[in-house]
């Protein structure tokens, strides 16, 4: 059985950094023995950093996404996730549909929730998504006991 020989991991050549390099190759003898490794001069972190800054981007996500066709990694993120796909660019409450009209000026995706209609995080039909920025969908949350519904149990949500 071929043995592998341990070779030393080097640190990333970024200024300050102390993290060790990852493995961009390995080579092998004809007995299958590991006799040399190509490493990266940069760590993860270093390397993904410096790569979306070639591209004009802030994180390596953002390479990701405009390749996919999205506008930004949040857009590309929310696709991949099973409630935040329905999620819009507003909150939906701006109709009044909690008893006032959401007046919240949205300056950040972040300031969005995808929420379920009913209240049951089970109940996944995409006719019970609804969009609320985090003032209404605490709100929501409170005025309708949704944190007492059965689902959330399911989901190990627990209050």
């Amino acid at each position: 059985m071929p043995t592998c020989v341990k070779l030393p991991r080097p640190s990333c050549t970024t200024d300050g950094c102390d993290n060790k390099v990852t493995v961009i190759r390995n080579h092998y003898d004809d007995k299958g023995v590991k006799v040399q490794v190509s490493w990266r001069k940069f760590c993860s972190t270093c390397h993904n950093k410096r790569t979306a800054e070639k591209h004009g981007l802030k994180t390596i996500v953002d390479i990701t996404a405009r390749r996919n066709g999205f506008e930004s990694a949040v857009a590309y993120l929310n696709s991949k996730h099973p409630d935040r796909k329905h999620r819009k660019n507003y909150c939906e409450n701006e109709d009044g549909r909690l008893g006032f009209v959401c007046t919240t000026t949205i300056v950040w995706d972040g300031q969005l929730d995808t929420d379920h209609v009913d209240g049951n995080p089970s109940n996944r039909s995409e006719n019970n998504f609804q969009t609320l920025c985090k003032c209404c969908h605490a709100y929501k949350t409170h005025k309708e006991k949704d944190y007492l519904s059965p689902g959330r149990k399911a989901y190990g949500i627990t209050y």
